[in-house]
């Protein structure tokens, strides 16, 4: 389990839909990369000292576009971000 330290949180960046409505299958580089994904950890840091933190882990929120540090284990791909790159929370 990944640990993010001072004020980054750690994202599970959602998989875009490779299939459309009317059943077309997209090829990856056809499909738009989101910027929706879920809060997997938060750092000890946030959690102790802000008190008014409005996201918990497991929420889905939306980021920043240009924002973080990607990388994969496994199967998934993960964002550490700041918490100011999250602006919303769905």
């Amino acid at each position: 389990m990944i640990k993010p330290l001072n004020n980054n949180v750690v994202l599970l960046i959602e998989k875009p839909e490779n299939k459309t409505n009317s059943g077309i299958i997209l090829t990856e580089s056809a499909t738009e990369k989101t910027n929706k994904a879920k809060v997997i950890a938060i750092s000890d840091k946030l959690k102790n000292e802000d008190k008014n933190l409005t996201i918990k882990e497991n929420d889905i929120v939306v980021y920043k576009k240009y924002s973080g540090v990607e990388f994969k284990d496994n199967d998934n791909e993960y964002l550490i971000v700041e918490i100011e790159d999250i602006i919303a929370k769905l």
